[in-house]
Protein backbone atom coordinates (compact mmCIF):
# COMPACT_ATOMS: atom_id res chain seq x y z
CA UNK A 1 0.00 0.00 0.00
CA UNK A 2 1.77 3.36 -0.78
CA UNK A 3 -0.09 6.69 0.77
CA UNK A 4 -0.64 9.76 -0.87
CA UNK A 5 3.45 10.95 0.57
CA UNK A 6 5.08 7.85 -0.84
CA UNK A 7 5.71 6.03 2.12
CA UNK A 8 5.30 2.39 2.10
CA UNK A 9 3.68 0.03 4.92
CA UNK A 10 4.62 -2.80 6.31
CA UNK A 11 4.65 -4.72 9.27
CA UNK A 12 6.84 -6.77 11.78
CA UNK A 13 6.99 -10.73 12.36
CA UNK A 14 7.68 -9.50 15.83
CA UNK A 15 3.82 -8.48 16.00
CA UNK A 16 3.05 -12.09 15.79
CA UNK A 17 5.57 -13.62 18.36
CA UNK A 18 3.00 -14.88 20.82
CA UNK A 19 1.40 -16.98 17.64
CA UNK A 20 5.16 -17.93 16.71
CA UNK A 21 6.17 -19.09 20.33
CA UNK A 22 3.20 -21.00 20.82
CA UNK A 23 3.69 -22.92 17.60
CA UNK A 24 0.26 -21.84 16.19
CA UNK A 25 2.02 -20.68 12.59
CA UNK A 26 5.54 -21.46 10.86
CA UNK A 27 7.18 -18.56 9.35
CA UNK A 28 6.08 -18.70 6.20
CA UNK A 29 2.60 -19.37 7.89
CA UNK A 30 3.37 -15.85 9.60
CA UNK A 31 4.40 -14.27 5.75
CA UNK A 32 1.28 -15.53 4.43
CA UNK A 33 -0.72 -14.34 7.60
CA UNK A 34 0.90 -11.09 7.27
CA UNK A 35 -0.38 -11.17 3.19
CA UNK A 36 -3.86 -12.53 3.96
CA UNK A 37 -4.34 -9.78 6.34
CA UNK A 38 -2.83 -6.84 3.69
CA UNK A 39 -0.17 -5.87 6.30
CA UNK A 40 2.75 -5.45 3.65
CA UNK A 41 4.20 -4.79 1.27
CA UNK A 42 7.26 -4.12 3.96
CA UNK A 43 8.30 -6.99 5.99
CA UNK A 44 10.57 -7.09 9.10
CA UNK A 45 11.77 -10.17 10.23
CA UNK A 46 13.59 -11.25 13.37
CA UNK A 47 16.83 -13.20 12.75
CA UNK A 48 17.34 -14.80 15.73
CA UNK A 49 13.76 -15.91 16.37
CA UNK A 50 12.69 -16.31 12.77
CA UNK A 51 15.83 -17.51 10.99
CA UNK A 52 16.98 -21.14 12.19
CA UNK A 53 21.19 -20.72 12.75
CA UNK A 54 21.08 -17.33 12.49
CA UNK A 55 23.32 -15.14 12.31
CA UNK A 56 24.44 -18.15 9.60
CA UNK A 57 21.67 -18.42 6.61
CA UNK A 58 21.45 -21.50 5.06
CA UNK A 59 21.32 -20.41 1.19
CA UNK A 60 17.65 -22.93 0.68
CA UNK A 61 16.20 -20.89 3.46
CA UNK A 62 16.82 -17.70 1.85
CA UNK A 63 15.99 -18.91 -1.56
CA UNK A 64 12.77 -20.09 -0.42
CA UNK A 65 12.09 -16.85 1.77
CA UNK A 66 12.31 -14.92 -1.86
CA UNK A 67 10.26 -16.71 -3.22
CA UNK A 68 7.73 -16.78 -0.79
CA UNK A 69 7.70 -13.06 -0.67
CA UNK A 70 8.03 -12.90 -4.40
CA UNK A 71 4.74 -14.71 -4.39
CA UNK A 72 2.73 -12.80 -1.84
CA UNK A 73 3.59 -9.60 -3.43
CA UNK A 74 5.97 -8.80 0.10
CA UNK A 75 9.06 -6.85 0.01
CA UNK A 76 11.80 -7.27 3.10
CA UNK A 77 12.27 -4.16 4.68
CA UNK A 78 14.28 -5.10 7.73
CA UNK A 79 16.04 -7.92 9.44
CA UNK A 80 16.44 -7.47 12.93
CA UNK A 81 18.47 -8.36 15.54
CA UNK A 82 19.49 -8.26 19.10
CA UNK A 83 22.91 -6.70 19.43
CA UNK A 84 23.60 -8.26 22.64
CA UNK A 85 22.28 -11.69 21.69
CA UNK A 86 26.37 -12.99 21.55
CA UNK A 87 27.67 -11.31 24.75
CA UNK A 88 29.95 -13.76 26.89
CA UNK A 89 30.09 -12.50 30.36
CA UNK A 90 33.63 -12.72 31.89
CA UNK A 91 34.43 -13.13 35.38
CA UNK A 92 36.36 -10.27 37.00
Amino acid sequence: MTTGRGLRLGTTLYSFTNEFHDRRYSVEQLIGKVAELQLGPGLEIVGFSHVRGFPKVQDEFAGRLKQLLAKLDLEPSCLALNVDAFIRRTNR
